[in-house]
């Protein structure tokens, strides 16, 4: 066979460019899989580094937080130390205001509710003495609504007497005077002018001059009947109406012979409950008296105002007890 030396030749080519061509495809796959290795390497250290990242910033936002929240703490705390001192302050709270509830004065007492002008002096000696200034009813009002009692005197009473007996004018009026007190007289209007029992009772033209005197007249109903009890054989609707007539003709009469708005009530016996209070505001009275004991504070309910009953048996000692909440250890010097 003969020998072709040009086939051998090309035969040796495609060899050598195979050969190539393999050397080629390893040397690719080896970069290729030493880049995948490297990638797979440096990725967990890339996120280590995320995360390590996110962690700091992290840790620096609590610490901010932390610092803000110690801040609020801070301020929290100071201005739950300026409200404990403001509610250590003197409050308006603190202030009580005695109402007296007087009804008959005579030299001999008979009825419980009646004391000797001389007592009454006595009684009245002792406010003076101890600072004590007789008020208005705007003024307790208005110390209820606002809530402060910048307008008030140091020491304030409100002196009332119930009934209009006649011995009001005679014996009691003359003392308060005498001291600079003033009152309110709560009349019992079918009373006026008239004799009941042994019992007179004041006159148009003095209750016109108490008026004059600085006094105030106000109702006290018309008949002084209970008014939370029914009558026999009267029903709920007839009550109301015999209430409301009380209540509205009282008020009507002693607007007429006093030519002033009567704005005030005095409950006979203190007979209440929440159907007459609803009654007397239908009538046109901005404030109710009742007989309880207790003073008149800045929570004080207008309808329902307390006044401590100053009776024949009340010593001095317990007289002045009603003041002890309001007297202080210094006292105002009186000349």
């Amino acid at each position: 066979m003969q020998y072709d030396s040009n086939r051998h030749a090309l035969g040796s080519d495609l060899v050598f460019k195979w050969i190539l061509i393999g050397i080629l495809v390893v040397a690719m796959s080896g970069a290729l899989l030493f880049q995948g290795c490297n990638h797979d390497t440096q990725a967990p250290l890339s996120e280590d580094k995320e995360n390590q990242a996110q962690e700091e910033s992290e840790q620096v936002k609590d610490s901010k937080q932390i610092e803000e929240s110690e801040q609020d703490e801070q301020s929290d705390q100071n201005t739950h130390e300026q409200s404990d001192q403001d509610t250590n302050k003197p409050s308006d709270q603190d202030t009580k205001i005695p109402v007296l509830m007087y009804h008959h004065f005579d030299d001999d007492p008979e009825t419980s509710a009646t004391i000797t002008p001389d007592m009454l002096e006595k009684q009245m000696e002792f406010l003076d003495k101890h600072g004590f200034s007789a008020i208005s009813m705007e003024d307790l009002l208005r110390f209820i609504e606002d809530g402060d009692d910048n307008h008030l005197p140091d020491r304030p009473v409100l002196i009332t007497i119930d009934d209009g007996y006649a011995s009001t004018y005679e014996q009691a009026i003359p003392i308060l005077e005498e001291y600079g007190f003033n009152s309110y007289i709560f009349m019992i209007t079918e009373r006026i002018g008239k004799q009941v029992g042994e019992y007179d009772f004041l006159s148009k033209e003095k209750l016109k001059d108490l008026e004059d005197q600085g006094h105030s007249i106000e109702s006290h109903s018309v008949s002084h009947d209970p008014f939370t009890d029914q009558k026999e054989g009267e029903s709920t609707s007839e009550w109301r109406e015999r209430i409301g007539y009380e209540l509205e003709k009282s008020k009507q009469v002693l607007e007429d012979k006093l030519n002033k708005e009567i704005r005030y009530f005095a409950y006979p016996f203190g007979d209440w409950n929440s159907h007459t209070e609803e009654l007397v505001e239908k009538a046109g009275y901005e404030a109710t008296f009742l007989v309880r004991e207790d003073y008149v504070t800045k929570e004080s309910h207008p309808q329902r105002l307390f006044r401590f009953g100053i009776t024949k048996d009340m010593t001095m000692e317990e007289f002045k007890e009603i003041f002890e909440p309001v007297l202080n250890e210094e006292e105002p010097d009186h000349d």
